[in-house]
């Protein structure tokens, strides 16, 4: 394969391609070539970030094969790399290569075949390859990739390694900063039928167009021209551009108009004007290199024409976010100006757009932008109609539609000819008194149309997020309503309501303000919240029920009432709140059943089976007696004593909330769950009605394991040999003894479960 490869580049060496230009003084120069060179390759002023000079390698400006001799072309472009001394010093540079065309569907440009490629390629000194750190290739067609692929395979493998792909501009923005670019029109032209539009980061954005402020204000806190304003007006205003016959009438390229709008929103740092043999003077930007010569070798077709100059104008007013003459002034305008007899004069024509009128409807801003920009520039050039053919009734027609943006269009004509009658009047008399009426310097048009001395007002701001504060028209006669913002103040923080008025509480004084010295009312203390008790402290005091966890719960909730007023709650009966007294806070038991002698039967029989356990375990806790109080619960309960009744009664159509008729404090007993007797098993099969009674689950048979674990299972054969004793039952103390003889061998249990467990 090496062998291969060798014995093809000494081959394609031995072609009779030369890299080597004739002498600019020599007869086999030719100017035609060495001009079409200039379009093909080209360096951008700007470096890269490496310092590193980009060179940019247009393939739409190549031209036919069948028409130019690409073996005569080839050394006058390569003439335009660096030279070998500068290489072999270990000059470095990259190479931006546009594959794509012009835009153009009818034309098709014939190309050579791929020897010629392979030839051009070694006949490149080694120097010139190895310096060539980057190729970026932007548009890249069938014919590029493949070419690519034989580069990178058979001429140098090493040469795969230093190509970037990018599909689109938006693509190559990722790479390298393509503001800074010098981007030839067909470039932009052919991006746009792949992409709707182009998007650098940290540099698109809202900067000339339908900005929220149409003058930025400069560093000097003094409101200036935009950049698009500034660059294409003084290209219009020169001498050869200015008596172009058809300014504003001649419609440019559509495509190439929106390309370099978007261009001055973006911040494109070269944009060349050139047309009738006059350039437009760039500002020398600090990092560029040779940035006149490189303009000066442009071509004027791969500039911009004047009549771009004038689109962009015109598209500038038709953008803006309010339009010199807004609809809502249709009426006064028509009451003021409809007669098309009646004659305007310079007073008339003053009170309506002089920056310092009392009496003019039309906004600040409009008037502003007519006097410092749209009727110097217009009167300007209707000073040269002799030329251009523009006289002032003809620039009127041709702006008065773009000062008129309303909802309704079919209005937005009818009032067209009104503006145009005030447009054209306010043109012819701006030279001859209207200028000084409104108190503008005869020299003003000129001087903003200078370049700022700060270099940081050669370029719009962008808008952003943040915008700065301060930078916005304060206009009184602000006449569309509510200007949403582009919902961009959705990111700023918005200021915090102020709170409602609170009453001052009795004991704490009202607070005053620093400033003031007004009383600022102070919130009603919160109460202070008391701890969970623990678990064992329940269990081991069941008489200390402040501490159980259902006065906790109550006393945790013990918060103003919200839904009404403190004083509005005293006086009143039968609708208080809990915290409205000082007593502890209370709870009211339901009302509960006799315990039945099956009943009672049935908790006797689970007792002796919980004792059974407790005699093995011999690991309870001890217990308390219970307190007065849970007696008298339960001796209210069995003898079913009216004193109890239910915390909420159905009064009429509404619920009241009632206190119990004595205090009541819980124990640990009141806290546990009823035992209820286990439902007989019934041998009857089961019913299809569903009025008849469910059949009750079958008692399921501990585990050996868990007998073993549990001795009260094994004991509770001896449960059954318990008999309730003959004679009358005392239900006040016996019932109460066996409730608490079961639940305090539930605990029991419970603990014996635990310690089961951790020993596993």
């Amino acid at each position: 394969v090496n062998g291969m490869r060798s014995h093809i580049a000494s081959r394609l060496r031995s072609s009779s391609l030369s890299a080597v230009p004739p002498r600019p003084d020599s007869s086999d120069y030719s100017a035609d070539l060495a001009r079409a060179a200039t379009s093909i390759l080209y360096r951008s002023p700007i470096p890269s970030k490496e310092n590193r000079p980009i060179y940019i390698l247009n393939a739409a400006a190549l031209p036919d094969s069948k028409e130019a001799d690409f073996d005569s072309l080839l050394p006058y472009v390569l003439a335009r790399l660096p030279e070998e001394d500068d290489l072999l010093r270990g000059y470095e540079y990259e190479v931006v290569f546009f594959a794509g065309d012009d835009g153009s569907v009818t034309q098709k440009k014939n190309r050579p075949g791929w020897g010629w490629f392979l030839q051009a390629y070694h006949v490149l000194s080694r120097a010139m390859r190895k310096r060539l750190q980057r190729l970026y290739i932007v548009h890249e067609k069938a014919w590029v990739r493949i070419l690519a692929e034989i580069f990178s395979t058979i001429a140098s493998p090493k040469f795969r390694r230093k190509i970037v792909h990018a599909s689109t501009l938006t693509n190559l923005a990722l790479y390298i900063p393509i503001e800074e670019l010098l981007i030839p029109p067909s470039t932009y032209l052919h991006d746009r039928r792949i992409s709707d539009d182009i998007f650098a980061p940290y540099a698109s954005g809202r900067r000339a167009y339908a900005a929220r402020v149409p003058f930025p204000v400069s560093k000097q806190g003094k409101p200036r021209f935009p950049r698009v304003l500034r660059e294409a007006t003084s290209f219009l205003l020169l001498e050869p551009n200015i008596v172009t016959e058809g300014l504003f009438r001649v419609p440019p390229h559509a495509k190439l108009r929106e390309v370099l709008m978007e261009a001055y929103d973006r911040g494109q740092k070269f944009i060349i004007w050139k047309d009738n043999g006059s350039t437009l003077d760039l500002p020398k930007y600090p990092n560029a290199q040779n940035q006149d010569e490189i303009i000066s070798e442009i071509d004027p077709r791969d500039a911009y024409s004047v009549h771009m100059a004038a689109a962009l104008i015109k598209a500038w007013y038709a953008g803006l976010r309010q339009p010199i003459f807004p609809a809502p002034m249709y009426k006064d305008l028509k009451r003021l100006f409809g007669d098309p007899d009646e004659h305007l004069d310079v007073y008339r024509l003053k009170d309506l757009i002089s920056p310092s009128s009392q009496w003019s409807f039309l906004p600040a801003v409009s008037r502003e932008i007519m006097t410092r920009h749209l009727l110097p520039l217009l009167s300007s050039i209707a000073a040269h109609q002799d030329h251009n053919k523009m006289t002032p009734e003809n620039l009127a027609v041709c702006l008065a539609p773009t000062l008129l943006c309303g909802p309704d269009q079919l209005e937005d004509a009818k009032m067209s000819s009104i503006v145009r009658r005030i447009l054209t009047q306010a043109i012819t008399l701006w030279p001859s008194g209207l200028c000084d009426a409104c108190g503008i310097a005869p020299n003003a048009f000129i001087e903003d149309l200078r370049l700022p001395k700060d270099m940081a007002d050669w370029e719009d701001p962008v808008e952003g997020y943040t915008a700065r504060q301060g930078t916005l028209h304060d206009d009184e006669h602000q006449v569309t309503g509510i200007v949403l913002q582009d919902n961009e103040n959705i990111w700023q923080p918005l200021p915090l309501p102020p709170l409602p008025p609170r009453s001052s509480g009795a004991l704490h004084p009202p607070m005053t303000g620093p400033a003031t010295g007004e009383a600022i009312p102070r919130r009603k203390p919160v109460p202070s919240l008391q701890a969970p008790p623990r678990y064992s402290t329940i269990i081991s005091d069941p008489s200390n029920v402040s501490q159980s966890p259902t006065a906790y719960t109550l006393v945790a909730t013990n918060s103003p009432c919200t839904h009404q007023d403190d004083h509005q709650a005293e006086g009143k009966t039968g609708t208080n709140c809990v915290h409205d007294s000082l007593e502890p806070p209370q709870i009211v038991l339901p009302k509960r059943k006799a315990l039945t002698a099956e009943q009672i039967d049935n908790a006797e029989h689970a007792a002796a089976q919980i004792d059974a356990g407790r005699t093995a375990t011999s690991t309870a806790p001890p217990f308390g007696h219970p307190s007065p109080h849970f007696r008298e619960i339960l001796e209210a309960v069995t003898k079913k004593a009216p004193t109890m009744h239910s915390p909420t009664a159905e009064t009429g159509s509404h619920r009241e909330l009632r206190r119990p008729s004595w205090p009541v404090q819980p124990s640990i007993t009141s806290l546990a769950r009823p035992v209820h007797p286990a439902q007989p098993v019934s041998t009857r099969p089961p019913s299809k009605s569903t009025s008849l009674p469910i059949p009750g689950m079958k008692p399921r048979t501990p585990s050996p394991g868990l007998l073993r674990k549990m001795p009260s299972f094994e004991a509770s054969t001896a449960s059954k040999t318990l008999r309730r004793p003959a004679g009358k039952l005392d239900v006040k103390k016996v019932s109460v003894d066996d409730l608490r003889r079961l639940y305090e061998e539930r605990a029991g249990t419970a603990k014996t479960l635990v310690e089961v467990g951790k020993r596993r």
